[in-house]
């Protein structure tokens, strides 16, 4: 089933919705990727509860009849992304790209959008524009690869080449 932008509620979430897209993207992670899972989905939900860190996350939920089905987060009063999970009956209908094209909308005229990218999801991000910025990281069992989306008509090398990324 492929999903239209007009079957998704995507909208950023209250405070009060935060806890819920919390467990969402522990729940997502643990079934993705399993409990042998580096880091395992202990040390991923310690991350993810430690005290502050989801009030320094803008958080929008997508929402498909009423369900939770994907989580974006970006750092409050920035341009980096933080987290990006999709419940995985909804991997694969599209939904991915809806919530990507809505976070481009919004963040990208404040200039270039930085993700860490799961090492897994590299395809996909390359899908939606984004571009390796370095080779592969792991930090504390993260694996990942720092990526970077900006619009064409922006791309300035020198610029680019300078950020510290």
């Amino acid at each position: 089933m492929k999903l239209t932008k007009e079957q998704v509620d995507y909208h950023l979430l209250k405070d009060n919705e935060k806890d819920e897209a919390i467990q969402f993207c522990i729940k997502v992670f643990t079934d993705s990727y399993g409990a042998d899972a580096v880091p395992t989905p202990e040390q991923f939900a310690k991350s993810l509860t430690r005290p502050g860190y989801k009030e320094s996350l803008d958080l929008f939920g997508a929402y498909v009849e009423g369900r939770l089905a994907g989580v974006l987060g970006m750092r409050a009063n920035s341009t980096y992304g933080a987290l990006f999970y999709i419940d995985v009956h909804y991997q694969g209908t599209g939904l991915a790209g809806i919530m990507f094209r809505a976070m481009i909308e919004e963040y990208a005229p404040k200039g270039a959008i930085f993700m860490l990218a799961n090492y897994t999801k590299i395809d996909m991000y390359k899908h939606m524009g984004f571009v390796p910025t370095d080779e592969e990281q792991n930090v504390d069992g993260f694996r990942f690869v720092p990526m970077v989306y900006f619009k064409m008509k922006d791309y300035q090398p020198a610029y680019y080449k300078k950020q510290e990324l």
